[in-house]
């Protein structure tokens, strides 16, 4: 799995955003959020149509949170050197929000 994801972000079709730590504990995330960066993509990939189809899929926080932190690391010019804060739940309150990542989390 790990070497598909690698290939799909070497040919820009996913986003891989790794967790920025600098003193990780039980909490925190310890594997990168990927996310599809294209959202036309993801929304054929999962059948959606038109508007209303898409406004009413339980994926379109994901599909947002997407296209965010596309926008955000495309205008920081950061696409190598970001990484993501958030908590390990899941929760649709969850956020992400992009950074500046230390020498150590960008060099993996």
């Amino acid at each position: 799995m790990r070497r598909y994801l690698d290939l799909l972000t070497s040919v820009f079709v996913v986003r891989q955003l790794q967790p920025w730590h600098e003193n990780i504990s039980k909490r925190q995330v310890k594997s990168p959020k990927v996310y599809i960066g294209d959202s036309g993509i993801l929304h054929a990939l999962l059948g959606l149509g038109s508007r209303e189809d898409v406004v009413s899929h339980p994926k379109v926080g994901a599909s947002w949170e997407g296209f965010v932190v596309s926008q955000v690391v495309d205008l920081l010019g950061a696409a190598r050197n970001s990484a993501f804060i958030g908590p390990r739940t899941q929760a649709p309150s969850s956020t992400c929000s992009c950074c500046p990542a230390t020498d150590a989390s960008a060099s993996r």
